[in-house]
């Protein structure tokens, strides 16, 4: 093999590599632009299921995570409560968009629809706490996904 074929072979080599590593860095973390917290999120990601199985819409796009402390949670959302024996220190809030109608997602109010969903779930037993269906994220959320139009109430 001549000098450069090899010269050619290896930065080829290292192209590939690199591509690679920044796809699976882009695989894991998503846009910037959807997270919906700086702090570490992945201890959030095991509550997943938790929160898809609330959801009973297939067509549901997950668009962030949020995780919080309990007392933040509880002053925000002063009628929520965490389900009776769950000691966890923090939620995990999964929005979700899509075609939402009323019944489609557990721990929301029977007749809740709309285009956004919160799924919440505690972080360590990886339990329902509550659910939000609506048109608008809740009082808190701010415009922390990346949706048209989406307004605090």
């Amino acid at each position: 093999m001549t000098p450069l074929a090899r010269r050619l072979r290896t930065v080829s080599a290292t192209v590939a590599v690199v591509v690679a590593a920044a796809g699976l860095a882009a695989c894991g973390t998503g846009p910037p632009s959807l997270s919906l917290n700086s702090g570490a999120v992945s201890a959030c990601y095991r509550g997943l299921p938790t929160a898809r199985a609330a959801l009973h819409e297939p067509a549901a796009k997950l668009r962030g995570v949020h995780r919080e402390p309990v007392d933040h949670f509880e002053q925000r959302f002063p009628t929520v409560t965490m389900p009776p024996g769950d000691n966890d220190t923090e939620v995990c809030a999964f929005t979700f968009t899509g075609a939402f109608r009323p019944g489609q997602v557990d721990g929301a109010p029977p007749s809740a629809q709309g285009p956004v969903a919160v799924v919440v779930v505690s972080s360590k037993k990886l339990r329902l706490v509550t659910s939000y269906v609506g048109s608008q994220l809740p009082r808190g959320y701010g415009r922390r996904v990346a949706t048209a139009s989406l307004v605090s109430r």
